[in-house]
């Protein structure tokens, strides 16, 4: 089995201007999701990341710490999941509610944790 990241990028302000009531569909459909990972040990961990943020960069060896280019689509959240390979990573993204919202990323992790 290898480790996938699942990485969400979309609108923030979207997530920001969700409404209760849109919210809890959401919320509900998430929730299974996991549960149906997690019942199959496939389910690491996941996390929203919240509007605190720093850019870093090293420019002329000094480090940068911004302006960046402002952008519509930021990262607003991760998972880390298991799979057989990146179809299967892809087929289980497929039923992230996120996708509803935001795009997914998703990368397989080097090294073999078996």
């Amino acid at each position: 089995m290898k480790e996938y990241l699942l990485i969400s990028k979309g609108n923030k302000t979207k997530w920001d201007s969700m409404t209760e009531a849109e919210f809890k569909p959401f919320n509900d459909g998430f929730s299974k999701w996991i549960s149906t990972l997690s019942e199959k040990n496939l389910w690491i961990r996941g996390d929203s990341l919240s509007n605190q943020k720093r850019w870093l960069a090293k420019e002329s060896n000094k480090f940068v710490d911004g302006p960046f280019p402002k952008t519509k689509e930021v990262f607003t959240g991760f998972f880390l999941i298991r799979a057989e390979n990146l179809e299967h990573a892809t087929e289980l993204a497929k039923g992230c509610p996120t996708l509803g919202f935001d795009k997914l990323d998703i990368f397989e992790l080097e090294g073999d944790r078996t």
